[in-house]
C-alpha cells in the first residue's frame, strides 16, 4: 500500500514544480516557506500540503514565532488541511529539565490552538526526544486527532532510532488509541519506516544528496556518489564492481535518465531522487511486528 511521503526543504522552483507534476505531498515551513506555500495554492494544491510552524529552525536563529499571528494564518487558509502546532524546542541545551520544560509549552500552545484554529481535526500534535513519557501518552490519549507527529533522534545510529522507535510504538500499541496515525518528522530510512507502521514521513534528504552529488538506491534508498566532481570519492559510480555498475545503470534507465545526466547535473539529480522516493512509497510494504500494525494504514 502506498505511503505518505513528504518532501521537505526548499531548492529550485523546478524541482518544487516536478513534486507538483508527480502528484507528491510537500512539506513546508510557516516561518520560512510562505511565498512557497502561496505557489501551491495558487495551483489548487493546497490538500497535498502539510505546514509546519518552523519551531525548529526559528529557534536555532534565536527569534520565536507568534502564536495568534500563526492561528491567523491558518485560519486564512482554508485549503490547507494539514497543520503542525506551535512546539516549543529546547535549544540550546536538551536535557531532562529542559525537555520537560518545552514539552509542558508545547501542550499548552496545543491546547490553545486546538480552541482557537478553524478546524482542529488536521492539527498535529508532537512527541519529541527526550520528553518524558507521560507527554507522548497525553498527546495521544487526551489530543483530539487521530494523527500525531513524533520527532525522531537524530545524529545516533539506525540500531538507537530503532530502539527508540521500539519504546514510542510500544506506547502507543498500550494506548486508548492503539491505531493513531503517525507522522515520523526528518526520516526516510527504510530500516525504521518499513519496521514500524509510520502513516506518513518527511525529509529533505532529496536535496541534500544531490547537492553533494549523491543519488538514491531504490528499494535501499542509499546514496551512491554520482557527481564529476565528487569522484575522489571511494563510494564514486566509477568505483562500483562491474556487476554493481551494470545493476545501477539498470536502475537509471528504468526511471528515464542517463548515467551522464546524473554526473552533470544537480537538478536532474532531484528529479531522479524524486522519482526514487515516490517509487519507494508507492511500493512501501511494513515489515515489522504484527502488535504494531496500524488499523487506518492496512
Amino acid at each position: 500500500m502506498p505511503f505518505n511521503i513528504y518532501f521537505a526543504g526548499e531548492t529550485y522552483i523546478e524541482s518544487d514544480d516536478y513534486i507538483r507534476e508527480r502528484g507528491g505531498l510537500r512539506l513546508f515551513s510557516y516561518a520560512d516557506n510562505k511565498k512557497l506555500i502561496e505557489r501551491w495554492r495558487e495551483f489548487n494544491c493546497g490538500n497535498r500540503l502539510l505546514i509546519d510552524s518552523g519551531a525548529f529552525s526559528v529557534a536555532h536563529r534565536g527569534i520565536s514565532i507568534d502564536i495568534y499571528e500563526y492561528i491567523k494564518y491558518i485560519n486564512n487558509n482554508d485549503d490547507i488541511n494539514s497543520w503542525v502546532e506551535l512546539d516549543t524546542i529546547p535549544y540550546p541545551i536538551l536535557n531532562t529539565f529542559t525537555a520537560k520544560d518545552s514539552c509542558e509549552k508545547s501542550w499548552t500552545s496545543y491546547k490553545y490552538m486546538r480552541q482557537q484554529v478553524r478546524d482542529n481535526a488536521n492539527l498535529l500534535p508532537l512527541y519529541h526526544f527526550g520528553e518524558p513519557e507521560y507527554a507522548l501518552s497525553r498527546v495521544i490519549d487526551e489530543s483530539k486527532e487521530d494523527y500525531i507527529g513524533i520527532g525522531g533522534r537524530h545524529g545516533v545510529s539506525t540500531a538507537e532510532q530503532i530502539k527508540y522507535f521500539n519504546w514510542v510504538f510500544r506506547v502507543i500499541a498500550n494506548s486508548s488509541k492503539p491505531n493513531i496515525r503517525v507522522h515520523a518528522f526528518g526520516i526516510t530510512t527504510p530500516e525504521i519506516l518499513n519496521r514500524f507502521p509510520f502513516y506518513s514521513a518527511d525529509s529533505s534528504a532529496w536535496i541534500k544528496a544531490s547537492v553533494f552529488g549523491e543519488v538514491m538506491m531504490r528499494d535501499t534508498l542509499k546514496r551512491i556518489s554520482i557527481s564529476n566532481n565528487t569522484k575522489h570519492l571511494q563510494d564514486n559510480f566509477d568505483y562500483l564492481p562491474k556487476e554493481a555498475k551494470q545493476l545501477f545503470e539498470k536502475q537509471v534507465e528504468y526511471f528515464g535518465y542517463t548515467i551522464q545526466q546524473l554526473q552533470e547535473d544537480v537538478k536532474c539529480r532531484q528529479r531522479y531522487n524524486i522519482d526514487v522516493l515516490l517509487d519507494w512509497a508507492n511500493n512501501y510494504k511494513y515489515m515489522g511486528k504484527e502488535s504494531f500494525k496500524i488499523g487506518a494504514l492496512f
